[in-house]
């Protein structure tokens, strides 16, 4: 039985009690690790995104993160969902999901919620995973002032992460926002060899 990750109204729902060391087995948005993204949107939508100005390409173009954003009144959770494929996979297999929560200009509420979360997670996950928690300050990024992460990594080498962006004053048009991550191990472990910053 697949288990939802879902912030209602900040507050996390739970399905069961019962929780997996596999990250496959959870959901957000209905979507999971593995899954063919096929199975949520169109083929035209997703090339439609490729092609957009905002996918993003990670090393040598091997995966590309896609937003949903076209397909948010279906969300019942998140303001945003990305997902990662791999580009020349017909079948756009998902290696990870992004989650999007907003808080405006109030990076206190993000970390009130981050702090929460990693409490019930923990309870959750128990001995199954490690938690690590790190915060640095970003200087390529004019408008972020601090990046504060909770990530918690499975023996399989999967991640969950709960991150608070915390953007610098005199950005209006930027918000203090939450990303609630699921990485494959694959993807994960790519990560950590091409993109050190992750």
């Amino acid at each position: 039985m697949k288990k939802i990750l879902a912030v209602i109204v900040l507050s996390l729902f739970l399905l069961t009690n019962s929780w997996s060391d596999d990250i496959q087995d959870y959901q957000l948005e209905g979507m999971s690790i593995g899954d063919s993204l096929l199975s949520y949107t169109s083929a035209k939508l997703i090339t439609k995104e490729l092609n957009g100005k905002y996918s993003i390409w990670y090393h040598n173009n091997k995966f590309v993160s896609v937003s949903l954003w076209e397909e948010r009144e279906k969300f019942k959770v998140y303001q945003d969902v990305s997902v990662v494929i791999k580009p020349t996979d017909k079948e756009y297999k998902i290696y990870a999901l992004e989650g999007v929560l907003k808080f405006g200009q109030n990076i206190e509420k993000c970390y009130e919620e981050q702090k929460k979360r990693v409490s019930e997670f923990k309870e959750m996950f128990g001995k199954s995973v490690n938690l690590s928690s790190w915060a640095a300050n970003v200087n390529e990024e004019k408008y972020l002032k601090i990046v504060k992460h909770e990530d918690f990594t499975f023996a399989s080498g999967a991640q969950f992460r709960i991150i608070c962006y915390d953007v610098n004053e005199g950005y209006e048009r930027r918000q203090d926002t939450m990303y609630i991550t699921l990485n494959s191990n694959k993807f994960t472990k790519f990560l950590f060899k091409h993109h050190t910053s992750n």
